[in-house]
């Protein structure tokens, strides 16, 4: 199994779509996020999406526990 580790995409659509393209031409089975999948981009709800569709494994980053209310801003 090949998995592409990764974190810090806040919300950068283009950037997670280059980052997927180059896993698939890569042969990654899975796709790991360590945080921060929302923040200061403006495409969370997509890139969100391409993460569900994946079956990407995310682990809960500051940006995104803010967003949800589980801390402070």
């Amino acid at each position: 199994m090949r998995a592409a580790l990764w974190s810090k995409r806040h919300a950068n659509l283009s950037a997670l779509e280059g980052a997927l393209a180059l896993f698939d031409q890569a042969g990654v089975d899975m796709v790991v996020s360590v945080g921060d999948v929302v923040g200061y981009g403006a495409a969370p709800r997509e890139c969100i999406h391409l993460l569900r569709q994946r079956e990407a494994r995310v682990v809960l980053g500051n940006h995104d526990a803010a967003v949800v209310g589980l801390i402070d801003t």
